[in-house]
This record gives structure tokens, sequence and C-alpha cells, in this order.
């Protein structure tokens, strides 16, 4: 749902997850798997509710290790001095 590597997709507003925090990725999978996170999306439920803490946590990890796409893991130009 996310893409291939993470990278998000925006018509469908699937965020990147590529490169994000471990413990941020880990917490809301789990909030999402079990029901507290009220704004999930419907098919990311039906997807996750069946990974157990040692898989969520495998994912967790694998997706965090991703490098962000594109522009977004570029270090911006410094200002150029007047």
């Amino acid at each position: 749902c996310h893409g291939a590597n993470g990278e998000g997709v925006k018509d469908k507003f699937y965020p990147v997850i590529a490169g994000q925090h471990y413990k941020y990725l880990l917490r809301q999978m789990t909030e999402i798997r079990d029901g507290h996170r009220r704004n999930a999306n419907p098919d990311m439920v039906r997807i996750i509710k069946k990974y157990n803490n040692d898989q969520l946590v495998a994912i967790s990890a694998y997706q965090s290790s991703l490098v962000m796409p594109g522009n977004m893991c570029k270090a911006k130009a410094p200002a150029k001095k007047k």
C-alpha cells in the first residue's frame, strides 16, 4: 500500500514510511492492530491485524532501514551570504 520501497502513494494519501523512526512505526502499527488508533484506514487494519508482536518488530526494523525517496532525504543547501 505504501509502495514497493515505502515511498508512499500521494494520490491515496498513503504516507512515506521509508526511513521513518523505528519506535514510531512500531507504535503506530501496534495501535492500529490493537484498535487504539481511531483514524486508521480500514484496509490497513485488515492487513495488519494478523501480525504478532515479533512480526511488527521485524517489519518496523525493515521499514526504518529504507532510504527516503527523492529530495526528502537530501540536506538543504546553506543560504548564500549577501
